[in-house]
């Protein structure tokens, strides 16, 4: 019994430690702010969520396109270039991947609540706004969403009043 006590509290505590560093490398990371368009589609699955794609603003070619490979690849905030390796002289990078010759990063998707998503979408089709993301980037080039930005504002400071007068 002390036994299967000690290997399931193990586990938990591996599970723990593992979170608690994934949390600390996302906390601090580096923070970058990119312009991105996209839309708002629906899922029954996964709920309410933003479809983007960053502005890279450069050409994201990488390989042949005209074979399927997929090899990892980084792209280099600073100078806007595309390597197989990790940038050694690049202090802010993505890692990725080189799909059919182009350069595919891991970010997509930004969840928003249900209550918030209409008005987003409503937005995210106005030409006239300006959308960004603030990322965090760790060391690894692992980059995760922060915080969505409508022209420069957090996107919570637009729509709290809208909610907090619907909601009473």
């Amino acid at each position: 019994m002390k036994k299967t006590f000690l290997i399931l509290m193990s586990s938990v505590a591996v599970l723990l430690v593992w979170t608690l560093f994934l949390t600390f490398e996302r906390a601090n990371g580096t923070p970058l702010v990119v312009e991105i368009e996209g839309f708002d589609p629906r899922s029954l699955i996964a709920g309410r969520y933003i479809a983007f794609q960053i502005k890279y603003k450069t050409d994201l070619t990488c390989g042949d396109k005209r074979t399927y490979s997929v090899e990892p690849s980084y792209f280099c905030w600073k100078t806007k270039k595309i390597t197989r390796g990790k940038p050694s002289d690049c202090p802010v990078f993505f890692k990725g991947e080189c799909r059919w010759g182009r350069f595919s990063d891991n970010l997509s998707r930004y969840y928003v609540p249900e209550i918030d998503a209409d008005a987003l979408d409503k937005d995210f089709q106005k030409r006239d706004l300006k959308f960004e993301l603030l990322l965090s980037v760790t060391k690894r080039g692992d980059a995760y969403a922060k915080e969505l930005l409508i022209d420069g504002k957090s996107w919570r400071e637009r729509y709290w009043s809208k909610t907090a007068d619907s909601g009473s």
